[in-house]
């Protein structure tokens, strides 16, 4: 599993979606699977893998989708090992990296990510030199996924004044129950992606249609609907 965000300016100057990607697998299984597999329970799945293995001559093996585990072979145990050892071993990484250290993160690690990502993303986001589309200050490093989504509900939405939550679909299934818990129940909405990610054109058609009436804004914030 991994996670990324991203901030895209719509149309309007105004409006201003942050994307945050979370990963199980591939996009093409995340696509096959869909919010139907994604709402079945694990007994389910399990008891239909069995029936399945019992009906057939020739077993085969299966791929659970309900989870996004990888392989035991992507596992990095002996990368991992060494890194450790190299951490715990020099001072200048340990003194910090075992106390609180800087807010944002390790700053080496901030710059590798800064960099992936904009090698990674360059080629079709702009023509620009890699190294001027994401930098390490644009790097925050959190907990894991679901820590980092809720830290941006409390800190960019407000579950009175925030209208709706556009997210991704088929998304993390587990994300829906954090949203549920911020206040945001029966405010997602759905938004579909094609080969160059998030359908800009179906989301600014769907923001055209909705209706926010300023008079019930609370608090000071700047947009309304939030896209993850």
């Amino acid at each position: 599993m991994a996670s990324a965000s991203r901030i895209y300016r719509l149309a309007s100057p105004d409006r201003v979606a942050l994307v945050n990607y979370v990963f199980l697998g591939s996009q093409d299984e995340m696509r096959r699977v869909g919010y139907r597999a994604l709402r079945v329970t694990e007994s389910a799945v399990c008891r239909t893998l069995s029936s399945t293995s019992n009906m057939s001559n020739q077993p085969q093996k299966s791929i659970n989708l309900l989870r996004g585990w990888p392989n035991t072979s992507l596992l990095p145990a002996s990368q991992l090992a060494c890194a450790a050892q190299t951490a715990l071993t020099t001072p200048s990484i340990y003194t910090p990296g075992l106390q609180y250290g800087p807010d944002p993160g390790y700053q080496p690690l901030r710059e590798e990510i800064s960099k992936w990502l904009s090698d990674s993303y360059s080629p079709s986001l702009s023509s620009s030199p890699p190294s001027s589309l994401t930098t390490a200050e644009n790097i925050c490093i959190t907990g894991g996924a679901s820590q980092n989504l809720a830290c941006i509900l409390q800190v960019f939405s407000d579950p009175i004044y925030t209208k709706n939550v556009w997210i991704v679909a088929p998304c993390y299934f587990l994300a829906c129950r954090i949203f549920g818990d911020s206040g945001f129940a029966g405010k997602l909405r759905a938004v579909p992606e094609d080969e160059g990610g998030i359908d800009l054109q179906f989301l600014e058609k769907c923001l055209d249609e909705v209706v926010v009436d300023e008079n019930e804004a609370v608090g000071a914030f700047n947009s309304s609907i939030w896209l993850v």
